[in-house]
């Protein structure tokens, strides 16, 4: 017959048979709530992650149609397959909407603050207060204005330095020339019409020109 074991790790055996119900029923229920916390976060970001990646693999995909729509418009020749022709270009301009809307900066919250600008006197483009154009100009030609509406009234554009957002190239799907938004003629062009580009390249590759008003440089 074998020996009983010594009495400390029969204390030892006793002591870990007796440990309190509700502190492993409140341990069991705090491993089970941070699970469920952790697992919820991970499918939070899963979520995002998928999201993200759909919406890039779509813009991926509809940038690769245009090029190609683009690609068989410059093979088709209008005088050949007018109708053809004008359909593609529509296509083209459609692609071009829905990426003009995806890279759309949010709109500003009315609770921002108003942008103080900086223009010269005599000159025609108002400035941030940071911009490097702004040190060139004399202390005593600086006119400051409390926001960008009361210089676009004054008659100043914003400057394309400071301002990237307000040189962005636009046309009108009635005509073949590209402007800078700032440009006179861009007022003539209806809502329904106005295109935007992200360069000249590529207006150049639709078939538009330069305008010589805005764009002589």
């Amino acid at each position: 017959m074998m020996p009983p074991p010594p009495p400390a790790v029969m204390f030892r055996r006793t002591v870990q048979k007796e440990e309190a119900p509700d502190e492993l029923l409140l341990q069991d229920v705090e491993s089970h709530l941070d699970r469920s916390v952790q697992s919820a976060i991970r499918r939070e970001k899963l979520l995002m992650i998928s999201q993200d990646l759909r919406a890039s693999i779509a813009l991926t995909e509809m940038k690769q149609e245009r090029f190609r729509l683009m690609d068989e418009a410059s093979k088709t020749r209008q005088k050949d397959s007018p109708a053809h022709y004008k359909t593609l270009l529509n296509e083209i301009f459609s692609i071009l909407d829905i990426l003009e809307a995806l890279s759309m900066p949010p709109p500003k919250k009315d609770s921002d603050p108003a942008q103080p600008t900086i223009a010269s006197l005599g000159g025609s483009r108002f400035h941030c207060p940071d911009c490097v154009v702004v040190e060139r100009i004399p202390k005593e030609k600086r006119m400051s204005f409390s926001t960008e509406k009361e210089a676009v009234e004054a008659g100043y554009s914003p400057c394309s330095v400071c301002f990237p957002s307000s040189s962005s190239l636009v046309g009108s799907r009635d005509h073949a020339k590209i402007h800078r938004d700032s440009c006179i003629a861009v007022k003539h062009i209806n809502n329904e019409n106005l295109l935007s580009f992200s360069n000249e390249k590529e207006a150049f590759d639709l078939g538009f020109s330069p305008c010589k008003l805005c764009m002589h440089e």
